[in-house]
């Protein structure tokens, strides 16, 4: 590759890396994530970021490299689109699995993310074997994170009914304003019972 060729490698780093950004916004750690059971084995969610990272460097120098390699625009149309479809499944995870809450749909999705890694690798495998070793990584790490998604799912098999544990303590805690004036019931009259009638006049002799 020649200093000609800088200004595509550029572009394909800002797309890989808004992609990833955009799958990142979508990533949210928040009470729901924290109550789910996570199996011993799971990497530290510190791990995540420098992991991701990583492998949002290597697709944008696996694309890089392909696109220069590839003969013809029919090729590098395949390219991009197996490219982009693989970038769509990945922000589609983490909107299954981190928004809607669905740990079982969220494995079914990763199964297709999978294949289209294993298609790009395929694609790849003739004119730009480099390329489509660099993704080696990226399937390696979607294995993993399949068998973690399934851990977890096993784990918390309600997780999708959850609501997160802050909303749940707001609707546990009793009101703690105080009733006013104008909220207390108004009092009932008081009907005189028989006991309390006046007694009756004595009839003149």
């Amino acid at each position: 590759m020649t200093p000609r060729t800088w200004p595509s490698l550029y572009l394909a780093i800002a797309i890989s890396f808004a992609v990833a950004g955009l799958g990142g916004s979508l990533t949210d750690l928040g009470p729901w994530y924290e109550q789910l059971k996570k199996p011993d084995w799971k990497p530290p969610d510190a791990a995540f970021g420098v992991i991701w990272s990583t492998i949002f460097t290597l697709c944008a120098f696996s694309a890089w490299w392909a696109w220069h390699a590839s003969n013809g625009p029919r090729q590098r149309g395949t390219l991009l689109a197996l490219f982009a479809a693989n970038a769509a499944l990945n922000v589609f995870w983490s909107l299954i699995y981190f928004q809607w809450h669905q740990l079982g749909w969220a494995l079914v999705e990763l199964v297709f993310l999978w294949l289209s890694i294993a298609a790009l690798m395929w694609h790849l495998r003739g004119h730009a074997r480099a390329s489509a070793w660099l993704l080696l990584p990226y399937l390696v790490w979607v294995s993993a994170a399949g068998v973690l998604n399934w851990d977890t799912w096993r784990l918390n098999p309600q997780a999708h009914a959850w609501q997160p544990q802050s909303a749940l303590n707001v609707a546990d805690d009793p009101p703690t304003t105080m009733p006013s004036a104008s909220n207390l019931p108004a009092p009932s009259p008081a009907v005189p019972s028989a006991g309390d009638a006046p007694p009756a006049p004595n009839a003149p002799r």
